[in-house]
């Protein structure tokens, strides 16, 4: 999902409050620009999950003896960390659930700004719903939850959620001036055509694959998937 930065990206002194009894001031500023240049380059650089989850869960230690604990930086702290963390496992979850009551409490509990979190938290239709109501269920905004939505959800036996949501997304990028091949459509397509793939469906994912083709920035991908797609089928 999106990166969520501080408001600040390093610290000044007029943005902090206490430190750890421990450390001086200098030292915790130091750690919290250290751990969040590490966490940067880390997720710019992808595929270092091991070095993302370290320089998050330093961020937050570090962040938590430097900022209130009902912040806005302590809130995006706390999700950037549970992010990072194994789908499947219980911190992840109560992580994000931290993270979900600290954004509630800034935001409001049904603010957009909470939309990607629960995506994250894997609660897409509350989602849903907050963006149909701020948004409108024919809205650009609605069809990107849908999409990340479709996309988000870990739980491979969810495969018809998944397939429902991206679906509806592509009925409302469809319906936009750019069409089949905007970049929405394309990745839905592709995302369609791996669930069908997934089911062992081969001959059915091709059509969706061939859409995603439209654009040029999913194209390659699509390419790819469909080789095999043909190669199954004997094509």
């Amino acid at each position: 999902m999106k990166i969520l930065t501080l408001l600040c990206s390093f610290l000044l002194s007029a943005s902090l409050t206490s430190q750890e009894p421990s450390l001086s001031r200098a030292d915790n500023i130091k750690i919290f620009n250290e751990s969040q240049r590490c966490f940067k380059a880390a997720i710019k650089e992808g595929q270092k999950l091991t070095e993302s989850r370290r320089c998050a869960k330093l961020s937050l230690e570090a962040g938590r003896s430097l900022f209130e604990p009902d912040s806005n930086n302590i809130a995006i702290l706390t999700y950037n960390y549970g992010k990072t963390l194994n789908k499947y496992g219980k911190e992840r979850r109560t992580v994000l659930e931290n993270a979900t009551e600290l954004y509630e409490y800034i935001h409001g509990k049904d603010s957009p700004e909470l939309i990607d979190l629960l995506i994250d938290a894997e609660k897409p239709n509350r989602a849903l719903s907050i963006a149909e109501a701020s948004f409108g269920k024919e809205s650009i905004p609605y069809a990107d939850t849908l999409l990340d939505a479709g996309i988000g959800m870990s739980d491979l036996t969810r495969l018809s959620s998944k397939s429902r949501y991206l679906k509806e997304a592509l009925k409302v990028y469809n319906n936009e001036a750019e069409g089949s091949e905007s970049w929405g459509a394309s990745l839905a397509n592709f995302h369609l055509g791996k669930i069908k793939m997934a089911q062992g469906k081969y001959k059915s994912s091709i059509p969706f694959f061939l859409e995603a083709t439209k654009n040029s920035s999913i194209a390659s991908y699509a390419h790819a998937f469909l080789v095999e797609a043909y190669d199954r089928t004997n094509q």
